[in-house]
């Protein structure tokens, strides 16, 4: 069996391992010259393995040892050397090894100097500075001080100069001058004084400044005396009996001084420093716009700015109020105008009805509490209409026995959709002193800001504003009149005649003369007389319409509509009578029936199952016939989509390590209808979940674990060595674990790849003394690290060698060169042209700059007159054109030109006015027409006459100009000749309707000059034609043509009916059809295939034809299910992890419900599992 298999295995003794031999690569230390590749033999000691002897087996040469750079150093030729000297400091590697033994060899960096020297040759400068002075004297407004001196450069002695610039003393006029002077006019407040002083001033342009003397105008203001107060003389105004006076009399106006003082007033820039606390009950209503609400808000935050706001000063408080008041901050929440400002500028809104009541409870309940005691209490409320509900003045007066003081202001809302306005007695009632103030609108808030201000400081108490607070006062001159005793006109009452013009549809025009007398005060008619009457044209009515209705669908009847107006002359009772004309309106109609109408057919609308759509809607439309109209009807039906739900899943969770159970879980899903609304239902798919658990079987007994045979590890990045190593398992609970590892031999990997070497070289450049070639070179070496795990990597090591080869400089012309072209001929401009040398690299390159200056041009000094024109007909001016010349600067590139541009420059005068002249007479015939029933000649005038302005009270003379006057005058009316009408009588015959037709007779005539259609008579004549029709019926089936599931059947009618040709009468057969549906479906018959508590469904559906469909009606009965009948099975069950045995199950099952279900198992047999390996 396996147990005695591992007995025996466990009792067999083990052979010991031998001892490999190591090979080492010894890594190279600090300065060393050569790495060793050396063999470690080893010998078994006691079960151990212990070195023997050591072999060197190969030497390898250690990457070169890094000496210092190469130095070059060079002393200069300073005063009492000899020799310019070079010196050269360099390195050089080396292999030294020790002659005792052990031999140990090293890498050393050997110093050699190299020296070369250049006798110096000495210069002699004279290096003593040297000072020249220029004096000051003349137009000279500076003095210079010029220094020179030599200095040593190389070879060579450098001229050096410097130049430095002082400006000369000025002296400056001493004392001041006064220049101009004025004296205290009329109406002056001030006279000045101008004066004149001189002071120095300095003044730089460049590196040179001067000193000059510049002169100050000083002017000062000094009040003027005040003339003693003088009223103006006094005047008489005579007016005289002329036209338009009823009176005539002396009006004397006179001036009288009057003494007017100002109040206590608090300036509009200037605070009011008391103690109080303020608070502000704002309207913020619906009938308040959110503009106007901003405008609100501004005019409290005026007044707040006026305050002086801290915790010992004013505090303010907030309340915005509709239909429900809102505390917006309290007194205690601010302390400085800033915040308060801020807070003000972001107030809420709530729009409703206005509740001033309720605010005014809100600030008696949660501010009032909250105030100082001693300090005065007030309260401002701004609204723009009454009190919705309750009672504001009753919730104030509560208040004011407190000892609290109210201000109120109202606003007038201009927005007609406002009913509820402002009520003075209301805030009259709210208010202390019984006083408040009103607003045209919301813009004129700003102009009561001060006189709130005013009343809220003086509620405050005592002044102590920062103004002062003193009584102003002045003398005014106010204006008066007296007038004498009037005495009445009397006027000259004649006769008149007045006429009454064809105007707004009267009838005649009327001349009536009016005598007047006189009765003491003014003229009084005292009788009338019509003259003459004359008939006023005929007025024009709207012509004749014929509006005609016709058959569509959804009219029972055609009309035909005829309108047509005839004028008409009306005088009211009253003396004298009026007579006016008038448009009468006639209306007549004619119906006639219409046929009977054909409605469209059924239709359906069907939406498809697809996407995201849970069910699909089936819209039908019908059309009905009402009263004659075709009306459409829509019903529509929802029904579910078809669901396709995902198949059933098995999931097992076997046994493993920590887990007592197996678990096996069957996921299944099911279809489901579910409801929102009343017709919308859709299907999903619902999930459900059976698990069941097993418990899981003991393993077996611990067993000896293999041991695998030792493997080698791969080299990676840059790693030194791969090794070869072996893992030892023991059984830890059943399972074999890991729990050491050991090295048996190591090998080296391929070497790293390091960057190639680079060579660069440096150019001879200007300063520069050598040309140095630099070599950057990579080496390979392996580092290991000095703490355990010891880990070995490859490292590349970098070096830099350098050499360098003396530079040969080259000199070259480096002085600049000027050439310059001169002005002449036709050359605008002249040219400065430089040249120079510089260096580069072995080479000197040439340099060249030219610049252009524009060559001076002389222009014309005097102006010609070119052009001049005369005063003609109708112009107001004459202009004359004048040429001058000016000097300009044209550029184009860097070249710039001066040129002479001539400039016109023209004038205008003004030209004598004309003598005024009028128009000629003109003519315009009236001729007769269908309007006009005279024609006459009207003459069209014009006349001059002068027209003067009133005279100004400055006492200026009058504006008088001459005007032409438009008139006309009118020759003898000549009556026109009347015209008879053409085309007297004519004949109107309408269609067959009913067998009878229309005749209408009418005549022409002429009404105010118009020919105009009168009807004289209407006939109704029987038409001549066929009279009866026979119909005779026949009923015939025809093949379907209906939609699926329905037949059709044809109804035809045979109709015999007359009809005319010429005056002969015959028959015809006419056929009609008229088509009928009826449902031929089958009846179904759907059995369910599962049981459900022994009973099956059996459904019965069955169409019937109603309304031209094929409606689906079923019935549902129950089945009862047939008996189950069970078998019993057989099962293997598997081995599964650490199982010893697989068995052979014999399960029993029995009917529960038309459902066979396991109920008892018995095992039948037992077999090994294979056998465990490790």
């Amino acid at each position: 069996s396996a147990s005695d298999t591992w007995l025996a295995r466990k009792a067999l003794p083990t052979p010991p391992t031998p001892c490999k031999v190591k090979a080492v690569l010894k890594r190279c230390k600090k300065h060393s010259a050569y790495k060793y590749l050396i063999e470690v033999y080893y010998k078994r000691i006691r079960g151990r393995c212990v070195p023997l002897k050591r072999i060197t087996k190969k030497r390898l040469p250690c990457p070169p040892r890094r000496c210092p750079k190469s130095r070059t150093t060079t002393s200069n030729c300073t005063k009492g050397a000899k020799h310019k000297v070079t010196t050269t400091i360099f390195y050089s590697g080396k292999i030294v090894c020790s002659k005792k033994k052990p031999i140990v060899c090293r890498q050393v960096c050997t110093k050699r100097v190299t020296k070369s020297g250049v006798p110096c040759i000495h210069i002699v400068c004279d290096e003593a500075k040297k000072v020249k002075l220029t004096k000051c004297g003349g137009k000279r407004r500076y003095r210079s001080v010029i220094t020179t001196w030599n200095t040593r450069v190389g070879k060579k002695c450098r001229k050096h100069r410097t130049v430095k610039h002082y400006p000369c003393p000025v002296v400056c006029p001493k004392g001041s001058k006064t220049i101009k002077r004025t004296s205290c006019g009329k109406g002056r407040k001030y006279r000045t004084l101008t004066i004149a002083t001189s002071t120095v001033k300095k003044r730089c342009s460049g590196r040179i400044c001067t000193l000059h003397c510049i002169r100050k105008l000083i002017h000062s203001r000094v009040l003027c005396p005040k003339p003693p107060h003088r009223c103006r003389k006094p005047r008489k105004v005579h007016t005289r009996c002329s036209a338009g006076h009823k009176y005539s009399y002396t009006t004397t106006y006179y001036y009288k001084k009057k003494k007017v003082c100002t109040g206590l007033v608090v300036p509009p820039s200037r605070t009011c420093s008391k103690v109080a606390d303020l608070v502000f009950v704002l309207d913020s209503s619906t009938s308040i716009h959110d503009a106007d609400f901003a405008k609100e808000s501004r005019f409290v935050q005026h007044i707040v700015r006026r305050m002086g706001v801290s915790p010992t000063g004013v505090r303010v408080a907030v309340v915005t109020y509709s239909t429900r008041p809102k505390l917006v901050f309290n007194l205690d929440k601010y302390k400085t105008k800033s915040q308060v400002l801020a807070a003000m500028s972001k107030l809420p809104r709530d729009e409703g009805i206005t509740m001033t009541y309720a605010a005014i409870d809100l600030v008696n309940s949660d501010i009032y509490p909250k105030r100082r005691a001693g300090v005065p209490f007030i309260v401002v409320v701004i609204t723009d209409g009454k009190s919705t509900m309750g009672d504001p003045v009753a919730s104030a007066k509560v208040l004011k026995k407190k000892g609290a003081r109210f201000v109120s202001v109202g606003i007038y809302n201009p927005d007609p959709s406002v009913t509820d306005k402002i009520n003075p007695a209301e805030l009259k009632g709210i208010s202390s002193k019984g006083r408040f103030w009103r607003a045209g609108n919301f813009n004129k808030l700003d102009s009561i800001v001060s006189s709130v201000v005013r009343e809220v400081c003086t509620d405050m108490g005592k002044s102590k504003s920062k103004s002062g607070g003193k009584r102003v006062c002045k003398i005014i001159c106010v204006k008066k009149r007296k007038i004498s005793a009037k005495k009445i006109c009397r006027k000259d009452c004649s006769s008149r005649t007045l006429i009454r013009h064809c105007k707004k549809h009267r009838a005649y025009r009327v001349f009536t003369r009016v005598t007047y007398r006189w009765n003491g005060k003014k003229c009084v008619p005292k009788s009338r007389k019509v003259i003459k009457k004359i008939r006023c044209p005929p007025r024009t009515c709207p012509k004749a319409k014929i509006i005609r209705k016709e058959c569509k669908p959804g009219r029972a009847k055609s009309v035909t509509t005829h309108i047509f107006y005839t004028s008409r002359v009306k005088c009211t009772m009253s003396l004298p009578p009026r007579c006016t004309q008038h448009c009468i309106k006639k209306v007549k109609r004619s119906a006639v029936p219409c046929k009977k109408i054909k409605c469209k057919g059924d239709k359906d609308h069907v939406t498809k199952c697809g996407g995201s759509r849970r069910y699909r809607v089936v819209v039908t439309i019908k059309y009905i016939q009402v009263k004659g109209v075709c009306k459409r009807r829509k019903t529509t039906k929802r029904y579910p989509c078809p669901v396709k739900c995902p198949k059933t899943q098995t999931i097992i969770r076997p046994c493993k390590k920590g887990r007592k159970f197996s678990v096996k879980s069957i996921i299944s899903y099911t279809v489901r209808r579910a409801c929102v609304h009343k017709g919308k239902c859709t299907v999903k798919c619902v999930r459900r979940v059976l698990r069941s658990r097993k418990r899981c079987k003991t393993r077996p007994p611990d067993r000896r674990c293999k041991q695998p045979p030792p493997f080698w590890t791969k080299c990676r990045k840059h790693s030194a060595y791969k090794y070869q190593i072996k893992a030892l398992y023991r059984n830890v609970r059943g399972t074999c674990v890991i729990y050491k590892r050991e090295t048996i031999a190591r090998l080296l990997c391929p070497p790293r790849k390091c960057p190639k070497t680079r060579v660069t070289k440096t150019k001879c450049t200007k300063g520069v003394r050598h040309k140095v070639t630099t070599t950057i070179f990579y080496s390979g070496k392996i580092v290991c690290s000095k703490k355990k795990p010891i880990v070995c990597r490859q490292v590349c090591t970098k070096r830099v060698t350098k050499s360098g080869v003396p530079c040969f400089h080259i000199v070259c012309d480096e002085a600049k060169k000027v050439k310059l072209t001169k002005c002449g001929g036709k050359r605008r401009y002249r040219s400065v042209i430089t040249t120079w040398n510089t260096r580069v690299g072995k080479k000197c390159r040439k340099h060249r700059t030219v610049k252009h200056y524009p060559c001076p041009v002389v222009c014309p000094k005097r102006s010609k007159t070119i052009k001049r024109t005369s005063c003609g007909k109708g112009r107001k001016y004459r202009t004359l054109t004048i040429a001058t010349s000016t000097v300009k600067k044209r550029c184009s590139g860097r070249i710039c030109t001066l040129h002479c541009i001539r400039k016109l420059i023209h004038s205008r005068v003004l030209c004598p006015k004309p003598p005024h002249r009028c128009r000629k007479p003109r003519k315009v015939h009236v001729r007769c027409s269908k309007k006009n029933s005279h024609s006459y000649i009207i003459t069209y005038y014009y006349v001059k006459k002068r027209v003067c302005h009133r005279a100004l009270k400055s006492g200026k003379a009058r504006r008088c100009k001459i005007v032409c006057v438009k008139k006309h005058k009118r020759s003898a009316r000549k009556p026109c000749k009347k015209r008879k009408c053409r085309y007297q009588l004519s004949y109107h015959t309408t269609k067959c309707v009913h067998n009878f037709r229309t005749i209408t007779t009418k005549y022409r005539t002429r009404v105010h000059g118009r020919c105009v259609w009168r009807r004289k008579s209407v006939r109704r004549v029987r038409c001549s034609g066929c009279s009866s029709h026979q119909i005779h019926y026949h009923k015939t089936t025809v093949g379907s043509k209906c939609k699926a599931g329905r037949t059709q059947t044809f109804l035809n009618f045979y109709e015999s009916r007359k009809y005319k040709t010429g005056w002969v009468c015959h028959k015809k057969k006419v056929q009609v059809s008229i088509i009928k549906c009826k449902c031929n479906r089958k009846p179904l018959l759907l059995l369910d295939k599962k049981c459900r508590k022994g009973y099956r469904k059996l459904t019965k559906v069955v169409f019937i034809d109603r309304g031209g469909k094929c409606i689906r009606k079923q019935t549902v009965t129950k089945k009862k299910c047939p008996p189950v009948k069970c078998f019993n099975k057989k099962v293997l069950r598997k081995c599964r992890k650490h199982s010893a045995y697989q068995y052979v199950v014999r399960v029993y099952y029995r009917a529960v419900r038309g459902r066979c279900v396991s109920y008892k198992s018995k095992i039948t047999k037992k077999l090994p599992c294979r056998k465990y390996i490790l």
